[in-house]
């Protein structure tokens, strides 16, 4: 019988033969995976019999690799059959940035094998020969397809990485969504939205290559990257993308589906500014929630944000109180959307009632996420604790350091794409970048140019819409005259939190001339001070 070591070499070799159908191809591979688990100290099942066509498969394989073959692949296929056992602490950890990794480039192919923290030192032994695996299979069934390799390490998920391999040569549909799920749930915690799109299209890809009836899974692919696509903005293409993914998960779906629907359609209404449709559907997600092996966002938690921006803090401090959250709680990847979410709660409190407590809570908080996040690497969680540091800045009135944080946020965020991240903090956020635009600008600096742009980009996600009622009362309740031009500049800086001489200086204008401005803006609204003046505005559709 021929051990792991033997089969690799009858890889190399060529014993598998130029006739060899790609079943063959990956059983062998999937024989020293077994192998090189079980000298970890995993226990397999005993074996099984396959299916009439990997029997035959096996049996046609050149006499030496039979015996071999057909144990270690049963062994193999018993293993994967107790996949719902994966080890949820590894998957956490993976994903929270935990992890060990350890690279390197095959014929031109960028090679990546994670490992939870502390057990890289099994990377080596386990994943060491990869570069021959893909050299063998290119050669037999042509180039590798895709343009990286990646894989993790899991205690009882034995043969991750020739299972990854076998996905890619098979078209094995079952085995790529499942790893394009645990990789773009690793990305999106690096901040990296551009690859999580590209995992979730290369895995559609393959499943429109197979053609229908589609495997049940396509449709958390689609709902997937729908979400990815609702933060970076595109919010029409998110929805029809979501709208496929209920199409298909209606005929069929992996366990746990409506829940992550719902999740996805809450996620979307937010996005469009329907957030009382958006509680309705969470409502939703929680009647029909199944735990997943991956973390997830708490719906509680996810109904306190939208209680935040919708004025019903006492729900959101009510929230806080029953999950015992406290800004000095150990910190854990599994709670950090938890304590993101405390501070949100702290900083709208402070401006509410201006209590030096929460705003110095809520600061304090950050900066231990800040330091957790940056260590595991997790630059998804690091660019909302900048985001939501710089808010809490600015509602202290330092605008300096709020603008000097932001900014840093900002240049992570902005080569990805992120959006909706910013936007759904609302009018506290469209202040924020409005005066942060004009400290750039007097900076003057080349440099700044694609962040001044996607400032821009931002204010206008974070500008509602008018709503039809509005468009409606515009046309029975228009200005008897109009704003001038230079009214309409000056009524634009009034919806931030610049002081009147800061926005005679930005219009380059006497502070005199400026009231004289304001006092027409507040007669022709019909108004008398700043905050109804904006706010009339608003419903006119004039910002």
């Amino acid at each position: 019988r021929l051990g792991a070591e033997e089969a690799l070499l009858a890889i190399a070799a060529g014993m598998v033969g130029a006739g060899a159908n790609i079943h063959q191809a990956a059983y062998v591979a999937l024989a020293a995976s077994v192998q090189e688990s079980r000298q970890m100290g995993h226990q397999c099942s005993p074996p099984v019999i396959g299916t009439e066509d990997e029997r035959s498969a096996v049996a046609d394989l050149p006499e030496p690799l039979q015996p071999p073959l057909a144990h270690y692949f049963e062994a193999y296929q018993a293993a994967l059959r107790r996949a719902n056992a994966l080890d949820f602490d590894d998957l956490i950890a993976l994903v929270a940035g935990e992890f060990d990794v350890t690279t390197e480039i095959a014929g031109g192919v960028p090679l990546s094998y994670y490992a939870p923290r502390g057990r890289g030192n099994r990377l080596a032994p386990t994943y060491g020969r990869t570069p021959q695996m893909i050299e063998f299979f290119s050669a037999k069934f042509g180039a590798y397809p895709w343009d990286k390799y990646a894989t993790v390490l899991v205690r009882t998920f034995p043969g991750g990485m020739e299972n990854t391999s076998a996905t890619t040569v098979t078209d094995d549909l079952a085995n790529a969504i499942g790893i394009t799920f645990i990789l773009a749930n690793i990305q999106l915690a690096q901040g990296r939205l551009r690859e999580a799109v590209k995992a979730y299209h290369q895995s559609l890809q393959l499943a429109i290559k197979r053609g229908t009836p589609f495997f049940i899974g396509v449709s958390d692919l689609y709902r997937g990257l729908s979400e990815v696509l609702c933060e970076q903005g595109q919010l029409e293409v998110a929805a029809q993308h979501l709208q496929t993914a209920q199409h298909l998960g209606e005929r069929g779906a992996l366990t746990g589906w409506p829940h992550r629907l719902s999740v996805a359609q809450a996620r979307l209404k937010e996005a469009q500014g329907d957030l009382a449709g958006a509680l309705v559907l969470l409502d939703e997600a929680e009647r029909c929630y199944v735990r997943n092996p991956l973390p997830d966002r708490p719906i509680a938690a996810l109904k306190a944000r939208l209680w935040i921006r919708r004025g019903r803090l006492s729900e959101a401090t009510r929230w806080a109180q029953t999950q015992d959250l406290s800004p000095d709680d150990e910190l854990s990847y599994l709670r950090e959307f938890d304590h993101l979410t405390l501070a949100r709660v702290l900083i709208a409190r402070y401006r509410n009632d201006r209590a030096e407590g929460s705003i110095r809570e809520a600061l304090r908080l950050l900066d231990r996420l800040l330091q957790a996040a940056t260590a595991g690497g997790r630059t998804g969680s690091v660019i909302e604790i900048l985001m939501l540091q710089a808010l809490a800045c600015h509602a202290q009135g330092d605008l300096a350091s709020a603008c000097t944080v932001l900014e840093r946020a900002l240049s992570l965020a902005e080569p990805e794409g992120y959006v909706r991240l910013f936007a759904d903090e609302g009018e506290p956020l469209r202040w924020l970048i409005a005066e942060c635009r004009l400290l750039i600008e007097k900076r003057k600096r080349t440099l700044q140019r694609n962040i001044i742009a996607y400032l821009e980009k931002l204010y206008a996600a974070c500008t509602p819409a008018p709503s039809p009622q509005s468009a409606c009362s515009n046309q029975h309740a228009a200005l008897i005259e109009p704003l001038s031009e230079r009214e309409l500049d000056v009524l634009k800086l009034l919806g931030t939190e610049l002081s009147g001489p800061d926005i005679a200086d930005r219009l380059s204008v006497s502070l005199n001339t400026l009231r004289t401005h304001t006092k027409n803006i507040y007669s022709k609204l019909g108004v008398n001070n700043r905050r109804a003046a904006i706010h009339r505005a608003e419903e006119l559709g004039l910002l």
